[in-house]
């Protein structure tokens, strides 16, 4: 059996005084957030046209297909270990792929996909945060620090344009005087 290591997001995974440190699963994680941004940009291009609810079906259904055939790959399943990760697979299924991402389709039609990849980026702080809140996990000083920085670049990043500006104006100002 693998071992992945579950990580935490950016600067919440990656010790950088270790960079050997990167194994399997950092790996998958960069690779799946390269396949989560091309999904990002298929939504915003599909998503005026179709029905969001109808897009996301289709999805699911792909997504299943797919996913059992590489399970009979890469795993082998049981019927017992199924039967007991039952109820978190329902639940995972049903609120992270039938509630949430039928929500972001739905949503992405009204917003451009850079502002909806920036909001989805704080899933990964809100996630660690939802942990030390429920589970009474604590944030290393550097996890921390992380989530402020994630924080901080998303507002940055859609005050930029105003901040921008402000200072046009101030230069502008300063050339009249």
């Amino acid at each position: 059996m693998h071992s992945i290591r579950i990580c935490r997001p950016v600067f919440l995974c990656i010790n950088p005084g270790d960079i050997g440190a990167v194994n399997k699963g950092d790996i998958l994680t960069f690779l799946c957030s390269v396949f989560y941004a091309v999904h990002i940009l298929m939504v915003e291009k599909l998503a005026p046209d179709v029905d969001g609810v109808k897009l996301s079906c289709v999805q699911f259904v792909v997504s299943g297909f797919i996913s059992c055939i590489l399970m009979f790959i890469f795993e082998t399943p049981r019927l017992d270990s199924i039967r007991i990760a039952l109820v978190p697979l329902l639940y995972s299924g049903i609120m992270s792929c039938g509630f949430a991402y039928t929500f972001q389709i739905v949503g992405q039609r009204y917003t451009e996909a850079t502002i909806a990849s920036l909001l989805m980026c704080m899933e990964s702080v809100f996630a660690v945060l939802a942990a030390a809140i429920v589970l009474h996990e604590r944030m290393t000083p550097r996890e921390s620090l992380g989530c402020v920085i994630m924080f901080t670049a998303v507002v940055l990043s859609q005050l930029s344009d105003q901040i921008m500006t402000w200072i046009s104006n101030k230069k502008a100002k300063r050339a009249e005087e």
